[in-house]
């Protein structure tokens, strides 16, 4: 077990297929700016107090041209494992971000911070990322966090512009304080007959989309990433 993963404070760095499990803090930290971090698996977050792990963390300071692309976060796999908690998925609070890319990234957790940027947001580019709660009646801290909605929150402040957000598909989304485009997102609320209906394998973490699923085509292919999640062609809108 360890408390921080990996701290990105050089530039134009290539982070990939990188494998971070059991951290008790954040799983990637970002500093820097022109950096890409794509296909790392990050799992199992260890609860040792009352902070909120996060799998990718942003903090006050400004970061820009950085690019987040298909890469996983799970909060735990068992739920009869030691220290489980709420773990936010990609998490900024009073951050400074410019010019970058989230896509095709699959975040796994409960509570309601999926994807959750707060501060001046410029330029960035929010598109085909699945943000979804799976884990069923188990509490967490208080009730309030029990089948919680897991949720794409963008919020921006001081002249928040030129934000597309497209494509995804979560519980819930937020969008407050910004300019730009946010259309074909859709929502899905978090109960086993829907999961079911929209996944293939949802219980074993399998969140590719089933052969039936609503999501199937409901999105649009202009502005989407050419690959899916798992690198295959994307032949689909969404």
């Amino acid at each position: 077990n360890y408390k921080n993963g990996i701290i990105v404070s050089g530039e134009k760095t290539q982070i990939r297929n990188n494998r971070i499990e059991f951290f008790s803090h954040n799983a990637i930290t970002i500093l820097a700016d022109y950096n890409l971090l794509e296909y790392n698996l990050i799992k199992e977050s260890i609860a040792t107090d009352a902070e909120v792990n996060s799998g990718i963390y942003f903090t006050e300071k400004e970061t820009k041209g950085n690019i987040f692309r298909g890469n996983t976060i799970i909060n735990f796999t068992k739920s009869n494992r030691a220290q489980i908690g709420v773990l936010n998925g990609i998490y900024g609070l009073k951050t400074i971000i410019s010019e970058s890319i989230f896509e095709n990234n699959v975040i796994i957790t409960n509570g309601i911070k999926g994807i959750s940027l707060t501060g001046q947001l410029n330029n960035l580019k929010i598109v085909n990322n699945t943000v979804v709660n799976p884990y069923f009646g188990l509490n967490f801290n208080d009730k309030s966090e029990t089948n919680a909605p897991l949720a794409i929150q963008i919020i921006g402040e001081n002249d928040s512009s030129n934000l597309f957000i497209r494509n995804n598909l979560s519980n819930d989304v937020l969008f407050k304080n910004i300019k730009g485009i946010a259309d074909y997102n859709l929502t899905l609320p978090v109960s086993v007959h829907d999961y079911d209906k929209c996944f293939n394998n949802w219980a074993l973490f399998d969140f590719s989309l089933g052969p039936n699923s609503k999501a199937l085509n409901s999105g649009t292919s202009d502005m989407a990433p050419n690959l899916d999640a798992s690198q295959n062609k994307r032949s689909l809108g969404n």
